[in-house]
């Protein structure tokens, strides 16, 4: 069992010392030849973000030209915008049969999954690197502007801490203590979220003062604990599984009945308009019936007729009277 390997710097514009700058970070990460010669064969993929260093840098820029100072003024190149993350896989993948590349990749996944739980948005991209010893992951994280500042505290805990500690008038050491417990405290979440499921250890041997067997002791119990955490999180996903196939079972369900009561309502439509069109079809029989009605009483009160006239003259005109009407050419 190793020890977790996290890391987290943060970059200005500027360059400051023996400092790096933003534009030198992203160079390294994505292996521009000039920043990474100690790369003999340089082999990187970006699994978030763009595929070129360009875009991030802009976005960098952009947010320094509107950022200000406390007085108002332009902020310093100095100031910090860029946080870098770096987390490295502790055992080495060399010679390592698929179950060991298996489990790296699940160490990958869950450090992205972690990311992007921590930093949501602001993380701009995540760069895997295949050409070293150890297989590394980089996390990029822009600060975002509040109120016109940076507040790289929003990001990195640990600025956080110590800018607290400077607001409420602590002293320099303290501050600087401060910021070692953010960082401490940071190590600790990422060891919850990542390392400890994948059976590794938050410190080395070394730093807890161990002996190896005390260390080996250490290593099984952290291996057992890892290997329960890895079955209840299979346990958890399966019924995240089940609980999913039973909501899209409800959902199909659901999707049917609608589709049966649209049928039903539909033929239902149907009858009613074909009920409407019968009863207008009788509406207008009966009034056809009632102007014949009508014809034959005024053809009946007309004088003078009956009597020069047989009744089956009289019958006939009024039938040819009644077809008239029903029948207009």
């Amino acid at each position: 069992m190793h020890a977790q390997f996290f890391r987290i710097e943060t970059y200005a514009l500027r360059p400051g010392g023996k400092r790096w700058s933003a534009g030198q970070v992203l160079e390294e990460t994505y292996r521009v030849p000039a920043n990474c010669p100690h790369i003999a064969r340089p082999s990187f993929r970006v699994i978030e973000g763009p595929e070129t260093l360009g875009p991030i840098l802009e976005a960098c820029r952009a947010v320094m030209d509107r950022a200000r100072d406390a007085a108002g003024r332009r902020a310093r190149g100095s100031t910090p915008i860029l946080l870098s993350a770096v987390a490295s896989y502790p055992d080495p993948l060399e010679g390592a049969g698929e179950e060991a590349r298996g489990r790296m990749a699940r160490w990958r996944d869950r450090v992205v999954k972690t990311w992007k739980d921590w930093w949501g948005p602001q993380i701009v991209a995540i760069v895997e690197h295949l050409d070293e010893a150890r297989y590394h992951l980089h996390g990029l994280v822009i600060a975002p502007l509040r109120a016109g500042r940076v507040a790289m505290g929003e990001v990195f805990p640990a600025v956080a801490a110590r800018q607290t500690a400077r607001e409420t008038g602590q002293s320099k050491r303290l501050q600087d203590r401060a910021y070692k417990s953010g960082l401490r405290a940071m190590q600790d979440a990422f060891w919850q979220a990542v390392s400890a499921a994948e059976g590794h250890a938050r410190v080395g041997p070394r730093r807890q003062r161990l002996t190896r067997a005390e260390w080996k002791a250490r290593r099984a119990e952290q291996e057992r604990l890892a290997a329960r955490a890895r079955d209840l999180d299979a346990r958890e996903a399966a019924l995240r599984e089940m609980d999913a196939y039973a909501a899209l079972a409800a959902a199909e369900g659901a999707r049917r009945r609608a589709e049966d009561a649209e049928e039903r309502a539909r033929r239902a439509e149907e009858r009613a308009a074909q009920a409407e069109r019968d009863a207008a079809a009788g509406r207008e029989a009966l009034a056809l019936l009632e102007r014949a009605r009508a014809e034959a009483a005024r053809i009946e009160a007309m004088g003078g007729w009956r009597t020069s006239r047989t009744p089956a003259e009289r019958e006939a005109r009024v039938i040819d009277r009644m077809r008239a009407i029903a029948f207009p050419r």
